[in-house]
């Protein structure tokens, strides 16, 4: 089985000890968004294909890697780094440190582990298009 986890919270960033507690437990409850009903995920390695992590910022998470290294996991880093700051982004730290999270992930494991997200996009009189579009080709050529 696949795991996607923190599709909906940013469990990298803000719960890395909570996924620790789970996967030592072996287990996790996940409850679908559309039915409400809750069912007893396997967390054991045996059982988990891939755990796929989603982020806006990994640093908080990496204490952990060896961890789940350990345990033989095969991890998927699905990566959001936009550059927005302040009102839209305010708890995401700054792009260049995310450009370095990601280049430390991409050599610990491969390129072919993570992915970059560039998302959302949200038009406003102070970022239009251009703006978006620099910073999409800026960030491109540090993740490269």
């Amino acid at each position: 089985m696949i795991v996607s986890a923190s599709r909906r919270t940013d469990i990298p960033a803000f719960y890395g000890e909570w996924l620790y507690r789970r996967i030592e437990e072996g287990w996790a409850v996940a409850v679908n968004p559309f039915t409400k009903a809750a069912a007893r995920v396997s967390l054991e390695p045996q059982d988990v294909y891939a755990l796929v992590l989603w982020s806006k910022n990994f640093r908080p998470f990496l204490p952990y890697l060896d961890y789940l290294d350990q345990r033989k996991f095969n991890l998927y880093f699905l990566f959001t780094i936009t550059g927005m700051t302040g009102q839209f982004e305010p708890n995401v730290p700054p792009k260049e440190e995310m450009v370095e999270v990601f280049r430390y992930l991409s050599e610990r494991y491969s390129p072919e582990h993570i992915q970059w997200r560039f998302d959302p996009i949200l038009i406003t009189t102070e970022m239009g298009q251009d703006y978006y579009l620099e910073r999409f080709e800026y960030l491109a050529r540090r993740l490269k």
